[in-house]
């Protein structure tokens, strides 16, 4: 009986925009992945970020604006636009960026919608590209190989190009500038880098652990709670994911480590921790914008104040919302028409974001999106186990890196405000494009049995 292996696509002769996952092999699909692979090492390393700094008139060329949209004219001359309609989070995927748009619209413009807007058509784009382009395990296993080391980049630096804000570390211009921003991504990056790196020796598998836990120990001195949450939400599933044994092992690292981790933080992240549980009944009258009159430890507070006002917007607007990146001027609005003076700041959580700028619509599809991808990734593992359909070790264990990666970056999105952001939408089509490579069981008519040819001469 013959048999597909997961490392050996088939060939199509998809037109211009062509549901098939297998690859079409023509020029412009060879040229895509090559541009989608930088754009992605772009992307997290912020490399560019440093000539940005150093040109302040912002003159430089905006690559990876250019990188995009040449990623998405290859994608429609080389026939995978459209591949992406085969999973079930992009049958959902246009219907979000149409509501987003279609709000952007319908509500007043404030300085950064246009911005939002763009953003939102950058993450499907890279969603389309995630699922399209790549089509066999070694493929994302290069895609992985890139991501790790862009996250290498970006931690490296964490040491040549940072400075300290009020005892964290954040790096000098750009996203990255935002301490809570940079850990996100270097923790959700480290279970790439462990996947990624080769192990199959004592010195690689130190070198691989050393690489791993760089980022992780940079992440650290950035102070970022919603960090610390998305590294314990990561482990969590790490935690599942491993045998009894080292169940055993994690668990107790966990506690062994958590103990001398708490012994030797600075002072600022223990303050910043304790904060969390000092929040009394009389400091819940702060307004939204009072962050910089309050302590740093009691950011808590307005974190909270955020949250029940990010709700509140949500109810008050349930269909279109407030508009994409109208959250600030909008409790600026209400604070003026309280006699206070708020400062327009964002949610602070990506959840209410979407809610509050979009609506009760354009939230059910954002938590779709989310709840479509998990599920395509666990599946992923379920199917390609030792005992699952179609066992894949190396799939296998793609797999299991991309759903801690998840969890971490679906968790520290809770504290931060990226629903728009084109990075989240590149995750979730890596989770959905890795289901789309599994090779599916072969019908009886393609099954080859060899038999003797006596049997298939003729009886006499």
């Amino acid at each position: 009986m013959t048999s597909q292996s997961s490392e050996q696509p088939t060939r199509s002769k998809g037109g211009l925009l062509s549901f098939t996952s297998a690859a079409s092999g023509n020029r412009f699909w060879q040229i895509a992945i090559p541009i989608f692979f930088l754009t992605a090492f772009l992307s997290i390393s912020r490399v560019l970020d440093v000539i940005r700094f150093l040109d302040p008139q912002d003159k430089y060329l905006r690559i990876t604006g250019l990188l995009l949209f040449a990623l998405g004219i290859c994608l429609l001359a080389g026939g995978r636009a459209l591949i992406f309609w085969k999973t079930a989070t992009g049958k959902v995927l246009p219907f979000f960026v149409a509501w987003v748009l279609m709000t952007y619209f319908l509500t007043q413009h404030s300085e950064g919608s246009t911005l939002y807007a763009e953003n939102i058509v950058q993450g499907a784009l890279l969603f389309a590209a995630s699922t399209g382009l790549l089509t066999t395990v070694a493929d994302f296993r290069k895609l992985f190989v890139t991501l790790a080391y862009g996250c290498l980049s970006a931690a490296v630096l964490g040491i040549v190009w940072s400075t300290m804000r009020n005892g964290r570390l954040t790096l000098r211009d750009g996203p990255y500038s935002d301490p809570n921003y940079y850990a996100m991504w270097l923790l959700v990056l480290a279970p790439i880098i462990w996947i990624s790196l080769p192990s199959k020796t004592l010195p690689t598998r130190i070198g691989a652990l050393a690489a791993t836990a760089f980022p992780i120990l940079m992440a650290l001195r950035t102070t970022s709670r919603g960090g610390f949450v998305g590294m314990f939400a990561m482990l969590v599933i790490v935690f599942f994911l491993s045998s009894f044994k080292m169940r055993i092992i994690i668990a107790s690292l966990s506690a062994v480590g958590l103990v001398v981790m708490l012994a030797f933080l600075p002072a600022s992240l223990r303050s910043r921790l304790a904060a969390s549980a000092r929040i009394t009944s009389s400091e819940t009258n702060i307004g939204p914008g009072d962050q910089g009159q309050i302590g740093g430890d009691n950011s808590a507070v307005s974190r909270g104040t955020l949250l029940e006002t990010g709700i509140a917007l949500t109810l008050e607007n349930p269909v279109i919302g407030v508009g994409p990146g109208n959250f600030g001027p909008t409790v600026v609005d209400i604070g003026r028409s309280q006699g206070f003076d708020w400062v327009p700041l964002n949610t602070h959580n990506a959840y209410t974001q979407i809610s509050s700028e979009t609506g009760i619509p354009g939230f059910i599809l954002y938590l779709v999106l989310i709840g479509f991808s998990a599920k395509s990734v666990v599946s992923l593992l379920r199917q390609t186990s030792t005992s699952g359909a179609t066992p894949d070790s190396q799939l296998h264990l793609l797999a299991s890196g991309m759903l801690v990666s998840l969890a971490g970056v679906l968790t520290c999105i809770f504290f931060l405000s990226e629903g728009y952001n084109q990075l989240v939408y590149l995750w979730l089509g890596i989770a959905c494009g890795l289901r789309l490579i599994i090779p599916k069981p072969q019908s009886e008519e393609e099954e080859f049995i060899e038999m003797d040819p006596e049997q298939l001469s003729p009886a006499p």
